[in-house]
């Protein structure tokens, strides 16, 4: 599992909760009360290379409550100010569900009853938090990566009129280092096919003249998605080139896989003859990828644990020194070159 931390740009999230004005006897209800987030609820954010599933920890509010001066607007906008908690107009709590809000509301402001209207009406019903993560765990095996945002600091909660959630929303803000940490994950192809070729298969590394007599840039967006069938890791899908493909294993003539193809493969993510360049958060993806293909032939793969680089490092750090044994690393790589080799 990958941490990552600080965040520099304040992201929004939103929750499927019903806001509720309560009256306290005067012509318009004063107090409202709501919840801007909810503990231990999985959710998908964003799309495509940047979609991922998120939580957040009981527990992710707690200091921010003591310590941070937060106000309650409307759909993030600075004015009008409903409530706030340094003049305790605003109360904010932790419990069972989650960030519970309530909030005094000033009925004789006109801008806060139009508002206190509109929710009334049902126009404005649901919340929103603004935030900036300082401690969060992920898990960039998954698939999608899964985040565990463990504390954060409020910026502001808001009542909000779109609470459209980040799988479609325009409203995805989204920290730096994070966008950075899932635009670098790859792709894992669909084996092009699941058919095997005898295991005594000669093996050579394909070249693209091997697939098509075109160059790469004249390929259909199909016939780049059929080649990446062949390889367990893409840059990108349809790859931009071909250099952009890691790892084949699959003969390029009928599409079966090749067990030495599938050994060498391994031997490479392990780190064999110079290794193979692709980001760690993806190896876990890649070796199972692999690992499945090893229990067609009837074969046992190589322990993850055993590589070299494991663990794996930090998001946006280097691969760390290698502290494993070296009998124990030259003992794997020879176990791998004698499958390859059978």
């Amino acid at each position: 599992m990958n941490r990552v931390s600080v965040v520099t740009t304040p992201e929004r999230r939103y929750v499927e909760r019903p806001v509720e004005l309560r009256a306290d006897g005067e012509t318009l209800p004063r107090t409202l009360v709501g919840y801007a987030a909810v503990f231990d609820t999985w959710a998908l954010i964003g799309s495509g290379k940047l979609r991922f599933r998120e939580r957040i920890a009981r527990g992710a509010f707690a200091k921010t409550i003591r310590e941070s001066d937060v106000r309650l607007l409307v759909n993030h906008e600075p004015a009008p100010v409903l409530a706030r908690t340094k003049n305790g107009t605003l109360q904010l709590s932790e419990d069972d569900v989650g960030l519970r809000v309530e909030a005094v509301l000033d009925a004789e402001n006109p801008a806060v009853a139009a508002v206190i209207r509109q929710i009334q009406r049902g126009d404005v019903d649901q919340m929103s938090f603004a935030f900036d993560v300082i401690r969060d765990d992920w898990n960039t095996d998954a698939d999608p990566p899964e985040r565990t945002i463990r504390e954060v600091r409020l910026w502001d909660v808001s009542v909000v009129t779109f609470p459209a959630y980040e799988e479609t929303s325009v409203h995805v803000r989204m920290d730096e280092r994070v966008r950075q940490l899932l635009e670098e994950r790859g792709v894992v192809p669909e084996d092009v096919s699941d058919e095997l070729a005898p295991e005594d298969t000669p093996w050579e590394r394909p070249n693209l003249s091997d697939f098509t007599d075109k160059p790469w840039d004249e390929l259909s967006v199909a016939e780049k998605r059929r080649i990446a069938g062949h390889f367990a890791w893409a840059a990108s899908m349809p790859p931009e080139r071909y250099g952009d493909l890691k790892l084949p294993h699959h003969d390029p003539a009928t599409g079966r896989v090749v067990w030495r193809g599938v050994a060498a493969a391994m031997a490479a993510l392990f780190g064999a003859r110079g290794g193979v360049d692709i980001p760690s958060a993806d190896r876990r993806r890649v070796y199972e990828h692999l690992a499945r293909h090893y229990r067609q032939f009837d074969r046992e793969p190589p322990e993850f644990s055993s590589a070299s680089w494991y663990p794996a490092p930090r998001a946006g750090e280097e691969p760390p020194d290698v502290r494993a044994s070296v009998v124990a690393r030259r003992r794997n790589l020879l176990l791998v070159r004698m499958k390859l080799w059978r």
